[in-house]
């Protein structure tokens, strides 16, 4: 049985939010595949030689994380049984999961996450089936950290909580997808280093710790305590036709917690690779027995 970890938003990601917040434009531009290519950006820019090099010899020359970061979503409509592995929802009132929620068989995003790098660290596993596993943990790492991919039960994560972005009607779980904060495609390498300056590598490592279990937890106080809890009220009266438009002040506020789970997923997912590559890594026994077996 899952432990239940002490999770807290650390009060020092009050200052580290706003480092991040730089008065720099950004874009709606396309919203999931640039998140994820930054996110593997980062974990690129912090490998050990060892792992930079059994990643080259998976992937072949000249394929790098970031270009295969948005993979598991590319091959979802063949392969309909992912689809689960991207997410984890439960109720909106709850800090963490119940345990049926965790026990599933259809998996989510914690047991992937722990079954991938498992897979992916066991030598005695063929070279494609790791190569598979290695595009499936770089997405779903950032799954894990966008918040409404661990969103209210009630609503499926956002996805039925009506909004407007830039007058276009929408939902909350797209506008956490990568419209609050975006840039330009062919920076990516850029913003993995601004994302990063100022930090030690102490403090690195300290971003970087925890498992698949604490991160879900992580993410899911966001969700609950700013992204789901800062939406503007409806003016009395118009309560059910009410779709609040989320691309000024409300965009503006969240911006730091979205950048800082960039960063925390682009961190944690090198120190996973370093780990697996480095023969260093422990398996996560726990999430990744919590779905049972999956087929």
């Amino acid at each position: 049985m899952l432990m239940r970890p002490k999770i807290r938003l650390r009060p020092a990601w009050a200052g580290l939010a706003a480092l991040l917040l730089l008065n720099l434009p950004f874009s709606a531009g396309a919203f999931s595949r640039w998140q994820h290519e930054v996110i593997a950006v980062i974990a690129e820019q912090n490998l050990t030689p060892e792992a930079r090099g059994e990643i080259r010899r998976l992937l072949g020359p000249g394929t790098t994380l970031a270009s295969v970061a948005a993979w598991a979503d590319r091959i979802r409509p063949q392969r309909p049984e992912t689809a689960p592995w991207h997410y984890i929802n439960y109720p909106l009132d709850r800090d963490e999961p119940d345990f049926d929620v965790m026990e599933t068989e259809r998996g989510n995003v914690v047991w992937a996450t722990a079954h991938f790098a498992g897979v992916l660290a066991d030598p005695e596993t063929g070279m494609e089936e790791r190569r598979e596993a290695l595009k499936f943990l770089v997405h779903f790492i950032g799954d894990l950290h966008q918040p409404l991919h661990v969103g209210a039960e009630e609503d499926r994560g956002g996805n039925l909580v009506p909004v407007l972005w830039r007058g276009r009607p929408t939902n909350l779980h797209a506008v956490w997808d990568g419209r609050i904060f975006s840039g330009r495609p062919d920076e990516t390498h850029l913003w993995g280093r601004r994302l990063q300056r100022g930090l030690t590598e102490e403090e690195k490592a300290e971003i970087a710790s925890g498992t698949p279990y604490d991160w879900m937890v992580e993410s899911g106080l966001i969700a609950r305590r700013y992204a789901y809890s800062h939406l503007p009220e409806p003016p009395p009266g118009e309560e059910e036709d009410f779709r609040p438009e989320l691309s000024g002040e409300y965009a503006e506020m969240m911006q730091p917690h979205f950048k800082d789970q960039l960063l925390r997923a682009g961190l944690r997912l090198g120190r996973l690779l370093n780990e697996i590559f480095d023969e260093e890594f422990a398996p996560f026994e726990e999430e990744a027995a919590a779905a049972g077996t999956v087929n």
